[in-house]
Formats: structure tokens, sequence, C-alpha cells
């Protein structure tokens, strides 16, 4: 039974990224409709079910941190690649390159830094719940930059990580999920 956010942390992150790899290799092979975060929801969500986490203050607080920090910085990572010119005109498809470790970094670096402001920004100015006002902020301020033609190459793979992201978000989800159908 995990009991440690290490450990917690660790298998939500593996699960997640196993599941994100496969995902966005298959998009890069054109396949569009891959649900692969639906079996991270269910492997979490059945590991939840089963007791494999010991919910304590120690994982409640890196739920809620995680949380609160992974979501603007997805939302803000997936619109700093945004197309506006392919997704008006419909038949662009976006490139995602493979990066290095490098570049990996200061994208994931750059969005947490983004978010821990937005979040800032939202708790000194809130007009909508917390969550929504910093990931829309996130949003805004990732397309605002997506227009930027000299960023252009340096944000290529923010997808990718945003992607990982997301699957992380629903393995945090699934993790908290206590009520699975009787037939698990």
């Amino acid at each position: 039974m995990i009991s440690s956010s290490v450990i917690y942390l660790f298998i939500l992150a593996f699960v997640a990224t196993s599941f994100a790899f496969g995902a966005i290799s298959l998009q890069r092979k054109g396949m569009r409709y891959t649900p692969f975060f639906l079996l991270v929801f269910f492997v979490i969500a059945f590991l939840e079910y089963k007791g494999f986490f010991v919910w304590n203050q120690e994982l409640e607080a890196v739920f809620a941190k995680a949380y609160l920090n992974l979501l603007p910085a997805m939302f803000f990572l997936y619109f700093l690649e945004f197309d506006i010119k392919a997704f008006f005109a419909k038949n662009g498809i976006g490139c995602s390159c493979f990066m290095g470790a490098r570049r990996y970094w200061q994208l994931l670096l750059l969005a947490l830094l983004v978010s821990f402001i937005l979040q800032v920004v939202s708790l000194l100015f809130p007009i909508v719940p917390f969550v929504i006002e910093s990931s829309l902020l996130a949003s805004l301020f990732g397309l605002l930059l997506s227009f930027s033609v000299k960023l252009k190459p340096q944000v290529a793979g923010a997808k990718d990580i945003a992607t990982t992201m997301f699957y992380l978000l629903v393995a945090l989800f699934a993790s908290k999920y206590d009520n699975l159908p009787s037939f698990f």
C-alpha cells in the first residue's frame, strides 16, 4: 500500500507517461483518435479501488499541488504550439518533432513558471473560480505567444509535454476515484 507522496507521484507519472508515449507515437503515425487517457484512468482508478493508495495528509497535499500546477501549465503548452492558420484552413497537420532533454526541461520549467505567475495573478485579482481563471489565463497567454513567428522553432514539442501532463492529470483524478462499479 502506498502512503508516500514520492512513490505515489512516481506511480502516477510512470503510468501516465507510458500511455502518453503510446498515444504520441500513434499520433505521429497519423492515428488521430487514441483513447489512452481512458486506460490511464481505469488503471489508476482500479489501483485506488483495490486500496493501493493510503490517503493521508501527505498524499492529499501532493494531489492538490500537482493538480493546481499541472492544469494551467498544460493549457499553456497546448496553446503555445497553436497554429491559427491550420485551425481555420482545416487542412494543416501540426508537427511535433522529437526534442532533446534541454528543450524538454526548458519548456517544462517555462510552463510551470507561467502557471505559478498566473496562479498568483488569479489569487490577487479573482474574477471567476481560481482553477478556471488560472487555466483560462494560461490558455490565453499560450495562444498569444503562439502568434510569435520567432518562437515557433523553440516551442516544437510543447504539445507532447502537454499531452503527458494531461495523462498525469487523468491519473491524479483517477487516484481519488473510490466508487468504481462493482464489476471491478
